[in-house]
């Protein structure tokens, strides 16, 4: 939204449509950006130049979903198997203030993905990142695609492998061609008086 000069961001699906509307409220250095019930969407800090955007770095996130509700679709998604909890256990554990960032980055990719295929991909990148302590969403999801990428260059060798055709070999032994070639003795001494 603009004011005095300078755009001003909203939260994520603030906008409906061309009738959304918003209150806004001007406190000297700050600006309020309240929802028509009063609830504060935005709080900004008015810069002294003119044409700047304002924006604070949470309002570009999707918070329709919980964060219980985005974990469990994430969970669906990797198979719920023990491996999923427990490496989506750790990297709350350890990314607690990113953890919605990280699991939104794995769902985006995740859900761009045949999901049949991709189920073994997903276990291979659970554990190879807990065996790692890699607790980075995009991490994660560079590690998929490189599962992904070896799954499909593993399919491709193999059905280049099913075309090939090998040509018929006579398969008839002649009982000449199994006696072994023999030597004489002479032979070795001539060898030795080299």
């Amino acid at each position: 939204m603009t004011y005095k000069g300078n755009f001003y961001s909203l939260p994520l699906s603030t906008y409906q449509d061309k009738n959304s509307k918003v209150l806004l409220e001007d406190k000297g250095d700050n600006l309020q950006l309240l929802s028509l019930d009063q609830y504060l969407l935005a709080f900004h800090k008015i810069p002294i130049e003119k044409g700047v955007f304002v924006q604070n770095t949470d309002h570009h996130r999707e918070k329709s979903k919980s964060l219980q509700e985005k974990h469990t679709l994430l969970l669906e998604a990797l198979g719920n198997t023990a491996i999923a909890v427990q490496y989506l256990g750790e990297l709350e554990k350890i990314k607690a203030r990113y953890y919605r960032d990280n699991i939104t980055v794995i769902l985006k990719t995740i859900d761009q993905v045949d999901q049949q295929s991709i189920q073994e991909t997903l276990q291979c990148g659970c554990k190879l990142c807990l065996a790692h302590q890699v607790y980075n969403g995009y991490q994660f999801v560079e590690i998929l695609d490189y599962y992904q990428q070896e799954d499909f260059q593993r399919k491709a060798r193999l059905k280049a492998c099913r075309n090939i055709s090998l040509p018929e070999i006579e398969t008839k032994i002649s009982n000449q061609s199994l006696e072994p070639a023999r030597s004489t003795i002479d032979f070795y001494e001539m060898l030795l008086k080299l």
